[in-house]
């Protein structure tokens, strides 16, 4: 797991050195908030990895998009850059894409190397379809449906706490400890669980991250819609640690309900 947080953390210190005050964290969105254009990019990143970018308009009138509906398919996603980067490493499409940003260095390139080495994160997500060559379909099919829970358990985490700014460091405190139990019947189960998890929060991460102020706008309203009243919760100026992580797990499963496949 160490890996995935370390291209995370790679991946915020190159953000603190290119964004200006208005992408910093707010417990409040603002209406009056402007877009920023300063260091975003002309063209939309094409590939599927960064699709929410592609679904959610930039009009600052968010008023006109709540509720909004899309629905993402998080195993194909992470499937898809899970290949990207085990096939074509340092030359992967999900880092040029974000070289458009500015946002990568060589420490990040190092970074994930470390990612898709070995079994850890590739081997298990590509390797769906050998097992159940070799193993037979039930096997195949209980694989998909492994990826499929665990993608969009990592991806909606992740999606959370980049759109709400937060250090990419937090995904490690919170959501670092996540238990994936032996499977005895299934042992390749836990390894194909971890890697989509692993993949999920990055590539989920760095899509609520890359948001602008505008797209966060109406991610925002639109969960607050969908979830209603949260006042019982109390000020968020008291929350500790155990009040944060249960508000990204809430959040997060109604991310995963509603725009989730």
């Amino acid at each position: 797991m160490d890996n995935v947080y370390g291209v995370l953390r790679e991946f915020e210190l190159a953000l603190q050195e290119l964004e200006p005050e208005h992408f910093e964290f707010r417990t409040e969105l603002h209406e009056e908030e402007e877009e920023v254009t300063a260091s975003r990019p002309s063209r939309i990143p094409q590939g599927s990895a960064f699709v929410l970018l592609r679904v959610i308009p930039t009009d600052p009138n968010y008023r006109k998009y709540i509720p909004i509906n899309y629905t993402l398919n998080a195993k194909k996603i992470v499937g898809e850059v899970a290949q990207d980067l085990s096939s074509r490493g340092k030359s992967a499409h999900f880092w040029v894409e974000l070289s458009h940003w500015g946002l990568v260095a060589a420490e990040i390139f190092a970074e994930s190397s470390a990612l898709v080495a070995g079994l850890a994160i590739a081997g298990p997500i590509l390797g769906l379809v050998a097992t159940g060559l070799a193993l037979g379909a039930p096997y195949y099919e209980a694989g998909e449906k492994i990826a499929g829970d665990w993608s969009a358990t990592g991806f909606s985490r992740g999606v959370v706490m980049g759109a709400d700014k937060r250090r990419a460091l937090l995904i490690r405190d919170y959501f670092g400890n996540d238990y994936f139990p032996p499977n005895p019947n299934f042992p390749r189960g836990r390894s194909i669980a971890i890697a989509n998890y692993r993949v999920g929060l990055l590539v989920g991460y760095v899509n609520g991250h890359l948001l602008s102020p505008n797209q966060r706008a109406i991610f925002w309203h639109d969960l607050g819609h969908r979830m209603g009243d949260q006042s019982y919760r109390g000020s968020r100026a008291q929350w500790k640690r155990r009040e944060w992580i249960d508000w990204y797990v809430s959040v997060a499963a109604v991310f995963r309900r509603d725009h989730l496949s």
